[in-house]
């Protein structure tokens, strides 16, 4: 049930072959040097992604233009999927995670020690 109302009521999600053309547009139409404008005209999943790999990396990247697909498509189906599974968490559930990880960051600040 969970599942379906994500679904309608969340946005469309782009496909990986859709995300990768925002990244090549974005190339195209704001270079190595605008990268915050570049991020903007994409979707987030997509925008997430490109952060992931970085922008540089991917502007100057001398590997074959299919190897660096493959790399962003994979990539891009591991985020996607995992929002997808986010998306499906109760709201209390993903609260109270939220609640438990600030208290083990708060310990590994402290060296180990228990959190007052």
């Amino acid at each position: 049930m969970r599942k379906a109302a994500a679904v309608l009521t969340g946005p469309e999600q782009v496909t990986g072959s859709e995300a990768w053309g925002e990244v090549i547009r974005a190339i195209r139409n704001y270079g190595y040097y605008r990268e915050e404008e570049a991020l903007a005209s994409m979707s987030p999943t997509t925008a997430r992604v490109v952060r992931y790999m970085g922008w540089r990396e991917i502007c100057l990247s001398e590997e074959p233009p299919g190897v660096l697909r493959g790399q962003f498509l994979k990539m891009y189906e591991q985020v996607a999927n995992r929002e997808a599974e986010e998306k499906l968490l109760p709201p209390a559930f993903k609260d109270e995670v939220k609640r438990l990880v600030g208290k083990m960051d708060l310990r590994l600040l402290e060296g180990g020690k228990k959190a007052k």
